[in-house]
């Protein structure tokens, strides 16, 4: 009986642990993406600037 719950809450845990962590490499990537598209926003207005 105590082997199942800490077999219970083991496995609680760790499903746990992988939410977190599937949020957290989702979230990783949005920010990655986001800075891409300042970069990108960046150089387009640095060539703007060039032109006047």
């Amino acid at each position: 009986m105590n082997l199942k719950k800490t077999l219970l809450s083991v496995l609680m845990i760790l499903q746990l642990c992988l939410l977190v962590g599937c949020d957290y490499i989702e979230k990783a990537s949005k920010v990655d993406d986001l800075v891409t598209q300042q970069e990108l926003q960046k150089s387009k207005i640095e060539a703007l600037e060039k032109q006047q």
